[in-house]
């Protein structure tokens, strides 16, 4: 990242100051805006990079909870047509203005509530990245089928992982907790073994905290993940790392079905009065 617009290096320091703590580190003419964690986010880029076109001419993409802006902002110097980036957060909406700045590239910058935003856009985006965001979020697969809908080319979707990796070895001589899962398409009620074994798709709940951030909500195993995305109909799913996800969308069938599947629920609730 090349910078396009010459400061002062006091000035660009005094200025870094003045935008409060960072969480995202950039590289500003030698000044790290946090020197504490200098390799992120750039060390998820690295996982992302590989799957994302060299020329993004004509693409549109989304940024949701876009923090100060890095990812958005490797998307339009890869010639991204249209950027939005959205956070609630309005301290990171200003350090993502003065960076985008800093690299002379023009990032539409909105602060706006995630939950506001998928429900009432209309809009879809050949590019959606949504990283670091589901397990701050209360109603998470609300967000994630929202996603689904607006997503047109390609979902990079990355969330904390708990649990062990998933076990790959299916052989009978070992007992079950250490076989492969196999997941069928419908139980029985009354069948709830399943529910114990170690890669069941689980996520865990934090009532109160979690690394002393009370906005951390939800944590999932690697089962669970690759469940939700399915459930929301994202295909071709590629897990990059460790906890990112590149995901190809829903087609038209299924979606056309989860409308049909929506609207017959709510025919059968009554008006009220």
């Amino acid at each position: 990242m090349k910078n396009q617009r010459k400061y002062d290096k006091k000035d660009l320091k005094r200025r870094i100051e003045e935008l409060g703590w960072w969480f995202h580190c950039f590289n500003l003419d030698g000044i790290l805006t946090n020197p504490d964690t200098p390799y992120y986010p750039e060390d998820r880029w690295k996982l992302i990079e590989p799957y994302v076109l060299k020329d993004l001419s004509g693409k549109t993409v989304l940024d949701l909870g876009c923090c100060a802006g890095y990812f958005a902002i490797k998307m339009k110097q890869r010639g991204a047509d249209y950027v939005l980036a959205l956070d609630g957060d309005p301290r990171y909406i200003e350090q993502a203005k003065f960076v985008s700045e800093y690299y002379g590239v023009s990032v539409d910058w909105r602060q706006m509530n995630v939950y506001e935003f998928v429900l009432k856009n209309r809009r879809k985006f050949d590019i959606v990245l949504f990283l670091g965001l589901f397990y701050h979020l209360r109603y998470p697969l609300m967000v994630l089928d929202k996603v689904a809908e607006m997503t047109a080319d390609k979902l990079y979707f990355q969330t904390e992982i708990m649990g062990r990796l998933p076990i790959s070895a299916d052989a009978t001589n070992l007992p079950w907790e250490q076989r492969k899962l196999i997941l069928l398409d419908n139980y029985i009620a009354g069948e709830t073994k399943v529910f114990d074994h170690p890669d069941y798709p689980k996520m865990f709940f934090m009532e109160k905290a979690y690394n002393s951030d009370y906005s951390n909500w939800w944590y999932s195993n690697e089962t669970c993940v690759y469940a939700m995305l399915r459930s929301a109909g994202f295909r071709n799913i590629i897990k990059s790392g460790i906890n990112v996800f590149i995901c190809d969308p829903p087609d038209t069938k299924y979606m056309e079905a989860i409308g049909k599947n929506f609207e017959h629920v709510m025919s059968r609730i009554p008006p009220m009065d």
